[in-house]
């Protein structure tokens, strides 16, 4: 609250009355941020956490000739047809070898 972090749950004491700047987050869910408006001793706040629904895990399919191999992260991943499921995000290197190219 007003820019000073909380590291675990903590009761919110105000040093007093006046506008301030509300900033809830937890992992897992959408931060919540607020402008508020204290005017009296005892006054509460009701605040709903909307869990972060999970991002589908992406499928990657891989088409070539039959006769090839392929390579994830320089390991052997298969033969195509191949579809990688549930791979995560983020940067990956893949290799097909044994595929001839025709110019």
């Amino acid at each position: 609250m007003d820019n000073v972090k909380k590291d675990k749950p903590t009761p919110l004491i105000l040093a007093g009355e006046g506008r301030h700047t509300l900033r809830l987050q937890r992992e897992g869910y959408t931060p919540y941020e607020s402008t508020i408006e204290i005017s009296e001793a005892n006054q509460q706040l009701f605040v709903k956490f909307e869990k972060v629904s999970p991002l589908p895990s992406p499928n990657v399919e891989i088409k070539a000739t039959l006769s090839a191999a392929i390579y994830l992260d320089n390991k052997y991943a298969g033969k195509p047809p191949l579809t990688m499921k549930a791979l995560s995000p983020g940067r990956y290197a893949v290799r097909i070898l044994g595929i001839e190219k025709a110019i």
